[in-house]
């Protein structure tokens, strides 16, 4: 079964299904939207579609923190109403409420691990930045969609991204 999920720094936490990652994107538009997050881009483009530079790190682990906190003030019982995607919300509902929010929680720690990771491997140990990026996690597709690809193609890309292919 394919696995997506984050990849970053010399880090690949486990992923998920990518109808449960297009969900956390869905969740951090509505999230970021509402409440004005700066730099949502760097989550809703650069981490969605492409991958995050180096110097973008800090911004994106804060915009994720500020989504991640309204995402935890939020009651469980009212975060499926928020989504208008009709696959989302059934998604959703079919998930007792306790398990939609460790549904989401496993992905805003597997940022903060990636991002952690990479931020630390590049600036304190001095290694070759490894990006921080959605990817198919499970093996083989993993070196196809991530560690084989150069980054110049995630720059030219547009439409969907790679992960959700």
């Amino acid at each position: 079964m394919k696995q997506v999920g984050f990849v970053g720094g010399k880090t690949v936490p486990g992923g998920g299904t990518p109808q449960d990652m297009a969900a956390l994107y869905a969740l951090v538009q509505v999230y970021g939207r509402s409440e004005g997050v700066p730099d949502l881009e760097l989550l809703t483009d650069r981490l969605y579609r492409r991958y995050l530079r180096l110097e973008e790190i800090d911004r994106a682990m804060e915009a994720m923190g500020q989504i991640k906190k309204l995402f935890d003030a939020q009651p469980s019982a009212e975060k499926e109403d928020l989504f208008t995607n009709a696959h989302i919300q059934n998604m959703l509902r079919n998930v007792r409420q306790s398990a939609i929010d460790n549904r989401f929680s496993k992905y805003f720690a597997a940022f903060e691990e990636c991002a952690s990771s990479a931020s630390y491997t590049a600036r304190i140990v001095g290694a070759n930045y490894q990006p921080v990026m959605t990817a198919v996690t499970s093996l083989p597709e993993c070196y196809d969609s991530y560690l084989n690809r150069p980054l110049e193609e995630f720059d030219k890309l547009e439409g969907l991204p790679f992960w959700l292919r």
